[in-house]
C-alpha cells in the first residue's frame, strides 16, 4: 500500500529556465504538496467506498515527507498504535482482492475452540454496534470473557463460573419454572456439527433470557471466509493525483521562490 511519489523534473526545469540554484528544495516542497493531495484523495476514496469509514482508518493515511536530499514522498496507511488493527492488513483485501485476515478476537475464539477454523464472525441481529456499524469493542471483550477465550496474558479478564452465574441472575417464576433474568450466552454450531439440539440455529454465539432461556438472540454469527473483490483503486487514484498535482505545484513553488528572491 505504500506509494512512492517521485517525478522526472528535467522537462519542468527546461521549460522554466535554470535561474534557480536550489531546485532540489523547490522539488521537495512540490513533492510534499503532492503527497498531501494524494492523502486527501485516498481519504475521499475511503469515504466513498465504505459506509461510515472509521476515523481510525481515515487518519491512518499518513505522509512521509520528502527533503532536498531525498526527493521522494511516501503515502501509506500506517498503524497508529493503541487497540486498533493494522490498517494495511485491514485494507489490503479491498485493494488487491482476496481473503480478509482474521481479527485478534477471531484468533482468540479459534484458540479457545469456539470458532471453527476457516470461519470468521459477523454481527448478528442482537449485537450492539458502534456508530460505524462495527460490533462494540467492549461487547467483544464481554463475550470472550464469558467463554474464557482470553490467552494467558488476559486470564484476569476471564469470568469464573460463579461470576457467570451472577450475570445470569437465575431465579424461579411463581410457578416454579427456571428463569434467566440477566443474560447468558451459548454457542450453537447448527449443521456444522450435526447437533439436533441446535440444528435450527445458524452457527454462532447467542444470548438467552427468560423462562428456560427461550428468548434467544443471535449476537455473533460464524461465516466462512469470503473472497473480497477489488473495491479500492488505491494505486490508480494516487497516480492520477500525482500526474495532475505535481507539475502544477512545482510551477507554483518555483514561481514563489523566484518572487522571494527578486
Amino acid at each position: 500500500m505504500r506509494i512512492g511519489v517521485s517525478h522526472n523534473i528535467d522537462e519542468q526545469i527546461a521549460r522554466l529556465g535554470d535561474r534557480l540554484s536550489d531546485i532540489a528544495d523547490v522539488t521537495a516542497q512540490a513533492l510534499n504538496d503532492t503527497g498531501f493531495a494524494v492523502r486527501a484523495a485516498e481519504q475521499q476514496l475511503l469515504g466513498e467506498a465504505f459506509d461510515r469509514v472509521t476515523p481510525y482508518i481515515s487518519k491512518s493515511v499518513l505522509v512521509e515527507q520528502a527533503t532536498p536530499d531525498r526527493l521522494e514522498v511516501g503515502v501509506a496507511a500506517q498503524y497508529l498504535g493503541g487497540k486498533g488493527g493494522d490498517p494495511d492488513r485491514i485494507l489490503a483485501p479491498h485493494i488487491d482482492g482476496g481473503r480478509r485476515g482474521d481479527k485478534a478476537s477471531e484468533r482468540a475464539l479459534q484458540r479457545a475452540g469456539i470458532l471453527p477454523q476457516g470461519y470468521q464472525i459477523v454481527p448478528g441481529a442482537g449485537a450492539p454496534l458502534d456508530p460505524y456499524g462495527n460490533v462494540q469493542r467492549g461487547f467483544i471483550v464481554k463475550i470472550m470473557s464469558w467463554f474464557q477465550a482470553f490467552g494467558q496474558q488476559g486470564y484476569s479478564a476471564n469470568m469464573t463460573p460463579a461470576t457467570r452465574k451472577r450475570r445470569e441472575k437465575l431465579g424461579r417464576t411463581a410457578s416454579g419454572y427456571r428463569t434467566i433474568q440477566g443474560t447468558s450466552y451459548f454457542v450453537a454450531y447448527g449443521s456444522l456439527r450435526g447437533s439436533p439440539r441446535d440444528s435450527h440455529l445458524a452457527p454462532g454465539i447467542y444470548s438467552k433470557t427468560g423462562i428456560h432461556g427461550v428468548d434467544i438472540k443471535p449476537l455473533l454469527l460464524f461465516v466462512q471466509r469470503g473472497q473480497y473483490s477489488r473495491t479500492l483503486d488505491w494505486g490508480g487514484v494516487a497516480q492520477r493525483t500525482v500526474s495532475e498535482a505535481f507539475p502544477r505545484r512545482f510551477r507554483y513553488r518555483y514561481r514563489t521562490k523566484l518572487e522571494a528572491q527578486a
